[in-house]
Protein backbone atom coordinates (compact mmCIF):
# COMPACT_ATOMS: atom_id res chain seq x y z
CA UNK A 1 0.00 0.00 0.00
CA UNK A 2 2.82 2.37 0.85
CA UNK A 3 4.49 1.60 -2.49
CA UNK A 4 1.27 2.43 -4.38
CA UNK A 5 0.97 5.69 -2.40
CA UNK A 6 4.53 6.73 -3.30
CA UNK A 7 3.87 6.00 -6.99
CA UNK A 8 0.67 8.05 -6.86
CA UNK A 9 2.49 11.00 -5.25
CA UNK A 10 5.28 10.84 -7.85
CA UNK A 11 2.74 10.63 -10.66
CA UNK A 12 0.86 13.58 -9.21
CA UNK A 13 4.11 15.60 -9.05
CA UNK A 14 4.77 14.90 -12.75
CA UNK A 15 1.19 15.83 -13.63
CA UNK A 16 1.46 18.98 -11.53
CA UNK A 17 4.66 20.03 -13.31
CA UNK A 18 3.12 19.22 -16.70
CA UNK A 19 0.01 21.16 -15.68
CA UNK A 20 2.20 24.13 -14.75
CA UNK A 21 3.55 24.29 -18.32
CA UNK A 22 -0.05 24.04 -19.60
CA UNK A 23 -1.23 26.72 -17.19
CA UNK A 24 1.68 28.92 -18.22
CA UNK A 25 0.73 28.50 -21.89
CA UNK A 26 -2.96 29.28 -21.23
CA UNK A 27 -2.12 32.35 -19.18
CA UNK A 28 0.28 33.50 -21.90
CA UNK A 29 -2.47 33.18 -24.50
CA UNK A 30 -4.99 35.01 -22.29
CA UNK A 31 -2.49 37.79 -21.52
CA UNK A 32 -2.24 37.20 -17.76
CA UNK A 33 1.53 37.30 -17.86
CA UNK A 34 2.11 37.44 -14.10
CA UNK A 35 0.34 34.10 -13.68
CA UNK A 36 2.10 32.68 -16.73
CA UNK A 37 5.47 33.67 -15.27
CA UNK A 38 4.66 32.17 -11.86
CA UNK A 39 3.67 28.82 -13.46
CA UNK A 40 6.68 28.55 -15.77
CA UNK A 41 9.13 29.56 -13.04
CA UNK A 42 7.87 26.63 -10.97
CA UNK A 43 7.93 24.25 -13.95
CA UNK A 44 11.64 24.79 -14.64
CA UNK A 45 12.41 23.74 -11.07
CA UNK A 46 10.96 20.29 -11.77
CA UNK A 47 13.62 17.71 -12.62
CA UNK A 48 11.66 16.19 -15.52
CA UNK A 49 10.24 19.35 -17.01
CA UNK A 50 13.47 21.34 -16.93
CA UNK A 51 15.07 18.97 -19.45
CA UNK A 52 12.23 19.45 -21.96
CA UNK A 53 12.74 21.91 -24.84
CA UNK A 54 9.06 22.82 -24.78
CA UNK A 55 9.27 24.03 -21.15
CA UNK A 56 12.01 26.48 -22.11
CA UNK A 57 10.25 27.50 -25.30
CA UNK A 58 7.16 28.44 -23.29
CA UNK A 59 9.34 30.32 -20.79
CA UNK A 60 11.02 32.19 -23.67
CA UNK A 61 7.66 33.22 -25.12
CA UNK A 62 6.39 34.42 -21.73
CA UNK A 63 9.44 36.55 -20.99
CA UNK A 64 9.39 37.95 -24.53
CA UNK A 65 5.71 38.87 -24.04
CA UNK A 66 6.62 40.61 -20.76
CA UNK A 67 9.39 42.55 -22.54
CA UNK A 68 7.11 43.42 -25.48
CA UNK A 69 4.11 44.44 -23.32
CA UNK A 70 3.30 47.96 -24.63
CA UNK A 71 1.80 49.08 -21.31
CA UNK A 72 5.01 48.28 -19.43
CA UNK A 73 2.88 47.23 -16.44
CA UNK A 74 4.15 43.67 -16.28
CA UNK A 75 7.79 44.70 -16.59
CA UNK A 76 7.26 47.02 -13.64
CA UNK A 77 5.09 44.63 -11.66
CA UNK A 78 7.43 41.67 -12.18
CA UNK A 79 10.62 43.72 -11.77
CA UNK A 80 11.78 42.54 -15.20
CA UNK A 81 12.37 45.87 -16.91
CA UNK A 82 15.96 45.22 -17.95
CA UNK A 83 16.06 41.43 -17.72
CA UNK A 84 13.02 40.12 -19.63
CA UNK A 85 14.63 40.11 -23.08
CA UNK A 86 17.80 38.53 -21.73
CA UNK A 87 15.84 35.79 -19.93
CA UNK A 88 13.77 35.15 -23.05
CA UNK A 89 16.91 34.84 -25.17
CA UNK A 90 18.55 32.47 -22.67
CA UNK A 91 15.39 30.32 -22.58
CA UNK A 92 15.34 30.08 -26.40
CA UNK A 93 18.98 28.96 -26.32
CA UNK A 94 18.18 26.32 -23.70
CA UNK A 95 15.26 25.02 -25.76
CA UNK A 96 17.56 24.58 -28.78
CA UNK A 97 20.32 22.88 -26.76
CA UNK A 98 18.21 20.33 -24.83
CA UNK A 99 16.38 18.45 -27.61
CA UNK A 100 17.83 19.76 -30.90
CA UNK A 101 15.61 17.60 -33.12
CA UNK A 102 12.35 18.35 -31.31
CA UNK A 103 9.59 20.52 -32.76
CA UNK A 104 10.01 22.94 -29.82
CA UNK A 105 13.76 23.30 -30.51
CA UNK A 106 13.16 24.02 -34.20
CA UNK A 107 10.55 26.64 -33.31
CA UNK A 108 13.00 28.17 -30.83
CA UNK A 109 15.76 28.22 -33.49
CA UNK A 110 13.49 30.34 -35.69
CA UNK A 111 12.10 32.56 -32.93
CA UNK A 112 15.47 33.30 -31.32
CA UNK A 113 16.55 35.29 -34.37
CA UNK A 114 13.96 37.91 -33.47
CA UNK A 115 15.62 38.18 -30.07
CA UNK A 116 19.14 39.01 -31.22
CA UNK A 117 18.64 42.75 -31.57
CA UNK A 118 16.43 43.33 -28.53
CA UNK A 119 18.61 41.25 -26.22
CA UNK A 120 21.73 42.93 -27.60
CA UNK A 121 20.15 46.35 -27.14
CA UNK A 122 19.24 45.46 -23.55
CA UNK A 123 22.81 44.34 -22.85
CA UNK A 124 24.04 47.60 -24.40
CA UNK A 125 21.86 49.59 -21.98
CA UNK A 126 23.29 47.51 -19.12
CA UNK A 127 26.80 48.39 -20.44
CA UNK A 128 27.57 44.78 -21.32
CA UNK A 129 29.16 45.90 -24.58
CA UNK A 130 30.80 42.59 -25.40
CA UNK A 131 27.46 40.76 -25.09
CA UNK A 132 25.71 43.50 -27.04
CA UNK A 133 28.24 43.26 -29.87
CA UNK A 134 27.92 39.49 -30.07
CA UNK A 135 24.12 39.59 -30.34
CA UNK A 136 23.69 42.58 -32.66
CA UNK A 137 26.33 41.05 -34.92
CA UNK A 138 24.14 37.93 -35.09
CA UNK A 139 21.14 40.13 -35.86
CA UNK A 140 22.76 41.40 -39.08
CA UNK A 141 24.57 38.20 -40.04
CA UNK A 142 21.71 35.78 -39.33
CA UNK A 143 18.50 37.84 -39.72
CA UNK A 144 15.01 36.53 -39.06
CA UNK A 145 12.57 35.74 -41.87
CA UNK A 146 9.69 38.12 -42.55
CA UNK A 147 6.81 38.57 -44.98
CA UNK A 148 8.24 40.68 -47.81
CA UNK A 149 4.70 41.51 -48.98
CA UNK A 150 3.76 43.08 -45.64
CA UNK A 151 4.99 46.70 -45.79
CA UNK A 152 4.78 47.13 -42.01
CA UNK A 153 6.91 44.00 -41.46
CA UNK A 154 9.40 45.12 -44.10
CA UNK A 155 9.70 48.53 -42.42
CA UNK A 156 10.15 46.93 -38.98
CA UNK A 157 12.84 44.58 -40.31
CA UNK A 158 14.78 47.40 -41.98
CA UNK A 159 14.62 49.48 -38.81
CA UNK A 160 15.91 46.60 -36.68
CA UNK A 161 18.72 45.90 -39.15
CA UNK A 162 19.80 49.55 -39.18
CA UNK A 163 19.76 49.79 -35.39
CA UNK A 164 21.62 46.48 -35.12
CA UNK A 165 24.50 47.93 -37.15
CA UNK A 166 24.52 51.07 -35.00
CA UNK A 167 24.48 49.26 -31.64
CA UNK A 168 27.10 46.79 -32.87
CA UNK A 169 29.37 49.67 -33.94
CA UNK A 170 28.83 51.59 -30.69
CA UNK A 171 29.50 48.44 -28.64
CA UNK A 172 32.68 47.68 -30.57
CA UNK A 173 33.88 51.26 -30.04
CA UNK A 174 33.20 51.04 -26.30
CA UNK A 175 35.46 47.98 -25.97
CA UNK A 176 38.19 49.45 -28.16
CA UNK A 177 37.51 47.34 -31.26
CA UNK A 178 37.59 50.32 -33.62
CA UNK A 179 38.21 48.41 -36.84
CA UNK A 180 35.27 46.14 -36.01
CA UNK A 181 33.12 49.25 -35.51
CA UNK A 182 34.39 50.57 -38.86
CA UNK A 183 33.19 47.39 -40.63
CA UNK A 184 29.63 47.94 -39.37
CA UNK A 185 29.66 51.59 -40.45
CA UNK A 186 31.08 50.58 -43.85
CA UNK A 187 28.27 48.06 -44.26
CA UNK A 188 25.70 50.79 -43.54
CA UNK A 189 27.24 53.00 -46.22
CA UNK A 190 27.28 50.09 -48.65
CA UNK A 191 23.58 49.45 -47.97
CA UNK A 192 22.85 53.20 -48.25
CA UNK A 193 21.37 53.42 -44.76
CA UNK A 194 24.13 55.56 -43.24
CA UNK A 195 23.35 58.92 -41.64
CA UNK A 196 25.61 61.96 -41.45
CA UNK A 197 26.68 60.82 -37.96
CA UNK A 198 27.76 57.41 -39.30
CA UNK A 199 30.00 59.08 -41.90
CA UNK A 200 31.45 61.40 -39.24
CA UNK A 201 32.20 58.53 -36.84
CA UNK A 202 33.79 56.44 -39.58
CA UNK A 203 35.96 59.37 -40.69
CA UNK A 204 37.13 59.71 -37.08
CA UNK A 205 38.03 56.02 -36.85
CA UNK A 206 39.93 56.11 -40.16
CA UNK A 207 41.88 59.17 -39.00
CA UNK A 208 42.72 57.77 -35.56
CA UNK A 209 43.68 54.38 -37.00
CA UNK A 210 45.82 56.12 -39.67
CA UNK A 211 43.87 54.50 -42.51
CA UNK A 212 44.98 57.31 -44.82
CA UNK A 213 43.73 56.13 -48.22
CA UNK A 214 40.34 55.12 -46.81
CA UNK A 215 39.96 58.42 -44.93
CA UNK A 216 40.69 60.59 -47.99
CA UNK A 217 38.31 58.56 -50.20
CA UNK A 218 35.53 58.73 -47.59
CA UNK A 219 36.09 62.45 -46.93
CA UNK A 220 35.59 63.23 -50.63
CA UNK A 221 32.43 61.10 -50.74
CA UNK A 222 31.03 62.56 -47.49
CA UNK A 223 31.62 66.17 -48.54
CA UNK A 224 29.60 65.60 -51.70
CA UNK A 225 26.82 63.73 -49.89
CA UNK A 226 26.54 66.21 -46.98
CA UNK A 227 27.70 69.58 -48.40
CA UNK A 228 26.11 71.57 -45.56
CA UNK A 229 27.42 69.45 -42.68
CA UNK A 230 29.87 71.28 -40.40
CA UNK A 231 30.79 68.02 -38.61
CA UNK A 232 31.72 66.28 -41.87
CA UNK A 233 33.69 69.34 -42.99
CA UNK A 234 35.61 69.60 -39.70
CA UNK A 235 36.44 65.89 -39.61
CA UNK A 236 37.53 66.00 -43.27
CA UNK A 237 39.69 69.02 -42.48
CA UNK A 238 41.36 67.12 -39.61
CA UNK A 239 42.11 64.30 -42.05
CA UNK A 240 43.71 66.65 -44.60
CA UNK A 241 45.76 68.39 -41.90
CA UNK A 242 46.90 65.10 -40.31
CA UNK A 243 48.23 64.00 -43.74
CA UNK A 244 49.75 67.42 -44.50
CA UNK A 245 47.50 67.89 -47.54
CA UNK A 246 47.77 71.67 -47.37
CA UNK A 247 45.99 72.58 -50.61
CA UNK A 248 42.90 70.46 -49.86
CA UNK A 249 42.80 71.72 -46.27
CA UNK A 250 43.20 75.30 -47.43
CA UNK A 251 40.28 75.15 -49.90
CA UNK A 252 38.00 73.47 -47.36
CA UNK A 253 38.88 75.89 -44.55
CA UNK A 254 38.31 78.91 -46.80
CA UNK A 255 34.87 77.55 -47.66
CA UNK A 256 34.06 77.00 -43.97
CA UNK A 257 35.38 80.44 -43.03
CA UNK A 258 33.10 82.11 -45.58
CA UNK A 259 30.10 80.53 -43.82
CA UNK A 260 31.36 81.57 -40.38
CA UNK A 261 33.96 84.37 -40.70
CA UNK A 262 34.16 85.00 -36.95
CA UNK A 263 35.01 81.38 -36.14
CA UNK A 264 38.33 81.47 -34.27
CA UNK A 265 39.14 77.85 -35.14
CA UNK A 266 38.86 78.41 -38.88
CA UNK A 267 40.85 81.64 -38.67
CA UNK A 268 43.61 79.92 -36.71
CA UNK A 269 43.79 77.08 -39.26
CA UNK A 270 43.93 79.57 -42.14
CA UNK A 271 46.74 81.36 -40.32
CA UNK A 272 48.70 78.11 -39.99
CA UNK A 273 48.05 77.18 -43.63
CA UNK A 274 49.12 80.59 -44.95
CA UNK A 275 52.20 80.29 -42.72
CA UNK A 276 53.01 76.91 -44.33
CA UNK A 277 52.52 78.41 -47.78
CA UNK A 278 55.00 81.15 -46.88
CA UNK A 279 52.49 84.03 -46.97
CA UNK A 280 53.51 85.57 -43.64
CA UNK A 281 51.40 88.69 -44.11
CA UNK A 282 48.17 86.71 -44.56
CA UNK A 283 49.19 84.36 -41.72
CA UNK A 284 49.66 87.34 -39.40
CA UNK A 285 46.27 88.73 -40.41
CA UNK A 286 44.44 85.49 -39.53
CA UNK A 287 46.47 84.91 -36.35
CA UNK A 288 45.52 88.38 -35.09
CA UNK A 289 41.89 87.79 -36.06
CA UNK A 290 41.95 84.57 -34.05
CA UNK A 291 43.28 86.29 -30.93
CA UNK A 292 40.46 88.85 -31.07
CA UNK A 293 38.05 85.99 -30.29
CA UNK A 294 40.42 83.64 -28.48
CA UNK A 295 43.16 85.67 -26.73
CA UNK A 296 44.33 82.72 -24.63
CA UNK A 297 45.09 80.47 -27.58
CA UNK A 298 48.60 79.21 -26.78
CA UNK A 299 49.46 77.99 -30.29
CA UNK A 300 48.46 81.21 -32.02
CA UNK A 301 50.28 83.40 -29.49
CA UNK A 302 53.35 81.24 -29.96
CA UNK A 303 53.03 81.28 -33.77
CA UNK A 304 52.76 85.08 -33.85
CA UNK A 305 55.78 85.33 -31.56
CA UNK A 306 57.75 83.06 -33.92
CA UNK A 307 56.61 85.06 -36.96
CA UNK A 308 57.98 88.35 -35.56
CA UNK A 309 61.05 86.64 -34.04
CA UNK A 310 62.00 85.12 -37.40
CA UNK A 311 61.64 88.49 -39.15
CA UNK A 312 63.94 90.01 -36.52
CA UNK A 313 66.43 87.13 -36.71
CA UNK A 314 66.53 87.33 -40.51
CA UNK A 315 67.34 91.03 -40.36
CA UNK A 316 69.93 90.39 -37.64
CA UNK A 317 71.64 87.82 -39.87
CA UNK A 318 71.87 90.37 -42.70
CA UNK A 319 73.32 92.92 -40.25
CA UNK A 320 75.94 90.35 -39.16
CA UNK A 321 76.85 89.60 -42.79
CA UNK A 322 77.34 93.30 -43.57
CA UNK A 323 79.32 94.02 -40.40
CA UNK A 324 82.65 93.75 -42.25
CA UNK A 325 81.65 96.61 -44.54
CA UNK A 326 81.29 99.04 -41.64
CA UNK A 327 83.99 101.51 -40.70
CA UNK A 328 85.55 101.32 -37.22
CA UNK A 329 83.13 102.72 -34.61
CA UNK A 330 80.23 102.65 -37.07
CA UNK A 331 76.98 100.79 -36.17
CA UNK A 332 74.44 99.40 -38.59
CA UNK A 333 71.41 101.73 -38.84
CA UNK A 334 69.13 98.70 -39.11
CA UNK A 335 69.80 97.52 -35.54
CA UNK A 336 66.91 99.59 -34.03
CA UNK A 337 64.59 98.12 -36.67
CA UNK A 338 65.65 94.57 -35.75
CA UNK A 339 65.21 95.34 -32.04
CA UNK A 340 61.75 96.72 -32.76
CA UNK A 341 60.81 93.43 -34.47
CA UNK A 342 62.00 91.52 -31.38
CA UNK A 343 59.83 93.82 -29.25
CA UNK A 344 56.84 92.90 -31.40
CA UNK A 345 57.49 89.20 -30.79
CA UNK A 346 57.90 89.69 -27.03
CA UNK A 347 54.25 90.15 -25.86
CA UNK A 348 53.15 87.02 -27.73
CA UNK A 349 55.84 84.84 -26.13
CA UNK A 350 55.09 86.36 -22.71
CA UNK A 351 51.39 85.60 -23.20
CA UNK A 352 52.20 82.06 -24.29
CA UNK A 353 54.33 81.64 -21.16
CA UNK A 354 51.44 82.91 -19.06
CA UNK A 355 49.03 80.41 -20.68
CA UNK A 356 51.41 77.42 -20.45
CA UNK A 357 54.35 77.81 -18.11
CA UNK A 358 57.57 75.82 -18.44
CA UNK A 359 57.39 75.34 -22.21
CA UNK A 360 61.05 75.20 -23.24
CA UNK A 361 60.39 76.50 -26.76
CA UNK A 362 58.85 79.68 -25.30
CA UNK A 363 61.39 80.19 -22.51
CA UNK A 364 64.38 79.84 -24.85
CA UNK A 365 63.02 82.53 -27.19
CA UNK A 366 62.18 84.83 -24.26
CA UNK A 367 65.73 84.48 -22.92
CA UNK A 368 67.20 85.44 -26.30
CA UNK A 369 64.92 88.48 -26.70
CA UNK A 370 65.54 89.73 -23.15
CA UNK A 371 69.28 89.46 -23.79
CA UNK A 372 69.12 91.32 -27.11
CA UNK A 373 66.92 94.07 -25.63
CA UNK A 374 69.15 94.26 -22.53
CA UNK A 375 66.28 93.45 -20.15
CA UNK A 376 68.62 91.99 -17.51
CA UNK A 377 66.14 91.32 -14.69
CA UNK A 378 63.74 89.46 -16.95
CA UNK A 379 66.56 87.55 -18.62
CA UNK A 380 67.83 86.41 -15.19
CA UNK A 381 64.33 85.35 -14.10
CA UNK A 382 63.61 83.33 -17.24
CA UNK A 383 67.06 81.71 -17.17
CA UNK A 384 66.36 80.68 -13.57
CA UNK A 385 63.07 79.16 -14.74
CA UNK A 386 64.93 77.17 -17.41
CA UNK A 387 67.57 76.07 -14.87
CA UNK A 388 64.88 74.82 -12.46
CA UNK A 389 63.30 72.80 -15.26
CA UNK A 390 66.61 71.17 -16.10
Amino acid sequence: MKKILVLLVTHLMVLTAFAQVGDATMNLESGTLDKAKASIDKAIENEKQKIKSNTWLVRAKIYKAIADDPSGLYKQKLDADTTAYIKAYEAYKKAIELEPESKAAKTAATDIKRMYFWTGYTKFLKQDYKGALELTKLAVEDPYAYDAKDTAKVSEFKNIQKNSYIIAAYSATNIGEYKTAARFYEKMIEKEIASEEVYTRLLGIYRNEKMNDESIALAKKALVKFPKSDDIAKESLNIYLSQNKVDEAFLLTEELSKKDPENATYNSILGVLYDKKGDKEKAQQYYEKTLEKDPYNYDINYNLGVLWFNKAAELNNKIAEDEKKLKPGQTDPRIPEANNLFRKALPYFEKANQIKTNEMEVLTNLSKIYKILKMKDKETAVNKQIENMN
